[in-house]
């Protein structure tokens, strides 16, 4: 992380873009990548003004068979990279901007035949050099406006995490420990007409929302109420309560994370409304940390891609590349889902860690899937090793086995191997 300050940004930037031009090209040809960043630094007082630069990179490679439970030459091996670099500007009296540069190549290469993916059929290029995030915070009064496309996280990951949206917040601190906020989010935006982008209709869709977050001692806790108003999809309307506490006392943590749902939007053909929550808890014991977590849905509800509370199994967007399936996500439609899993990792020195985990996913179907059965069944087993190489640098290894029970008529198990190299600066 590099920080400027004063009237030194102006002469020690002048050379960024041109900066930012030569690292693409290095990664372009080395195949650097990038790990899930944590949206902005910190930024100075209301007093300073400066700019903060930070960022990640990561190389990963994986090795996946038989991820479909079916084919025993289902096999996928890919090199993948992915770097972003984040800009935190603080200007006088108290206002900042955020933005990060994203520079990524999913399918580099496959190692079956080392072919540059970007020379394909239709002679593009999974490359892309986009603006990942770009908003403003500015004080006003006593509370805190943020405007532009913003990052959310939220809770356990269960819910949502490392999300974007073209949202307008304020954020109000009631007392220390208390603190509202509600913003408006533009989920779609269609205007009636013809041509390239334009609907037929006028069918915007519109995100309301109001909250109220809790931090004191050991209890953290937050809850949201969250109204869509939208003019497509036959206009249906709906409504969301979401809300997580984190309670932790001692060695030991406590978590909970819910999402409850009302109205057209959230039904499925059955007319039965999402529903879907967390219960998870971990104990440290000197180096080692044991592990245990429930998760239930309703409805066809399904978990973010980044939850990893349970298994590696149901992490679809998780660093590894190993996820399978996010967890109450199914090909036919659920009326129930229900995961279990513990754990332990444990701290063999400063730089060395590893773990494991032993999960039970089970599915209730409304019709049955191909096999005949509406309650297939998923176990899943997981281990990983992390080593910090340097401050910045940490190498990890991570493998999963999923056996399936009346997932397809064959019901070959799944199984990976993934390792990846994770830079922050």
């Amino acid at each position: 992380m590099k920080e400027i300050k004063g009237s030194t940004v102006r002469r020690r930037y002048a050379r960024f873009p041109l900066t930012l031009a030569l690292g693409a090209m290095v990664l372009t040809s080395g195949a650097i990548g990038v790990g899930t960043s944590t949206a902005e630094a910190a930024v100075a007082t209301k007093g300073e003004t400066g700019i903060t630069l930070s960022g990640d990179a990561r190389l990963r490679g994986f090795w996946r068979e038989d991820a479909d439970f079916s084919s025993a030459d289902d096999t996928n091996r890919q090199l993948q990279h992915r770097m972003r670099i984040a800009v935190d500007a603080q200007a006088a009296g108290g206002t900042s901007l955020h933005t990060r540069f994203h520079m990524a190549n999913n399918e580099m290469y496959t190692w079956d035949s080392m072919a540059n993916n970007a020379n394909n059929d239709s002679g593009t290029s999974s490359l892309n050099v986009a603006t990942d995030y770009l908003y403003v915070r500015v004080p006003v009064a006593t509370g805190t406006v943020t405007l532009g496309r913003q990052v959310f996280n939220y809770g356990h990951k269960f819910r949502v995490w490392d999300g974007r949206g073209d949202r307008l917040t304020y954020s109000q601190k009631i007392t220390d420990d208390i603190s509202v906020f509600g913003y408006y989010q533009k989920m779609q935006e269609s205007q009636a007409g013809s041509g390239p982008g334009v609907a037929a209709e006028d069918e915007d869709r519109n995100l309301y929302a109001i909250g109220m977050g809790y931090n004191a001692g050991p209890l953290t806790a937050n809850a949201q109420i969250r109204h869509h108003d939208q003019e497509w999809s036959n206009g249906n309307d709906g409504q969301e309560l979401v809300g997580f506490v984190t309670y932790q006392m001692a060695d030991l943590t406590l978590e909970f994370e819910g999402h409850f749902t009302t109205g057209d939007l959230f039904e499925n053909a059955e007319d039965d409304n999402q529903q879907k929550f967390y219960l998870g808890a971990a104990y440290q014991l000197g180096d080692t940390t044991l592990t245990g977590g429930l998760a239930y849905a309703l409805a066809g509800s399904s978990a973010s891609g980044f939850f990893d509370k349970i298994s590696m199994f149901h992490n679809t967007s998780g660093g590894h590349g190993l996820g399978h399936t996010a967890f109450g996500a199914s090909a036919n439609p659920v009326d129930k889902a229900m995961a279990v899993g513990v754990g332990a990792s444990h701290k063999l020195s400063p730089e060395l860690t590893l773990g494991g985990r032993l999960a039970y996913t089970a599915y209730d179907l409304y019709n049955d899937n191909a096999t005949g059965n509406d309650d297939p069944s998923v176990v899943s087993v997981d281990a990983s090793m992390a080593y910090k190489i340097n401050a910045s640098t940490t190498y990890h290894i991570d493998a999963i086995y999923a056996k399936p029970d009346n997932v397809t008529n064959d019901d070959d198990a799944y199984f990976g191997l993934s390792h990846r190299l994770e830079i922050r600066f």
